[in-house]
């Protein structure tokens, strides 16, 4: 294995290892089972796989698609981390887990999206494709998106059904599900100034 697909192995493991480990001690409800949860789950390990599989098979494209893969492995681990970070005690509820929402977080991340977590997630999907430069690997990426907003659309559904539900409408309509809205940008860039 050269230098390159070990880098591109380690990260990819250490990252989806990261956001793995937070699931049974962050997010509420993360025992409880659900058939959508474990379909879930089942394909999150079934893309790495595929992804890992392919990094120590296939020949590295060279460093612009390294380093282009790292960065978003970066990007992902920092907006996970300050999602998670952004949320203080009021932890959410593990996807696919139907309970109501604890609380409403537009803090931090939430800033700009209602889902940095799907984001951050999906990020990494991506950079997984990068770093090995194969466009076949955009199939876990499709996958995985599909899921997540399956989860999303769930998880502001019960939003919408909740005392957060005004809130939370006026919230939908300044930020992006998965990527920011412009207008949403602009807003948090002037009122930073």
């Amino acid at each position: 294995m050269h230098a390159a697909q070990l880098v591109s192995v380690l990260v990819t493991s250490g990252t989806w290892i990261g956001f793995v480990s937070t699931k049974k001690f962050y997010f509420r409800y993360a025992d409880q089972r659900a058939p959508a949860k474990t379909a879930l789950l089942l394909s999150g390990f079934l893309c790495t796989a595929g992804q890992i599989i392919t990094m120590c098979v296939a020949r590295a494209r060279g460093e612009v698609w390294l380093w282009s893969g790292l960065a978003g492995y970066a990007g992902a681990n920092g907006l996970f981390w300050w999602a998670l970070a952004a949320h203080g005690k009021a932890h959410p509820a593990f996807a696919f887990i139907r309970v109501p929402p604890a609380s409403l977080t537009t803090a931090g991340p939430y800033h700009l999206v209602r889902h940095p977590i799907y984001s951050a997630y999906l990020l990494a999907w991506a950079a997984g494709s990068v770093i090995i430069a194969q466009p076949w690997l955009l199939g876990t990426v499709a996958c995985m998106g599909f899921i997540y907003a399956y989860a999303a659309f769930q998880e502001e559904k019960s939003f919408l059904g909740s005392a957060f539900a005004s809130a939370y409408q006026e919230y939908r309509q300044r930020t992006g599900m998965f990527f920011p809205k412009i207008a949403g940008l602009v807003s948090a860039l002037v009122s930073r100034s």
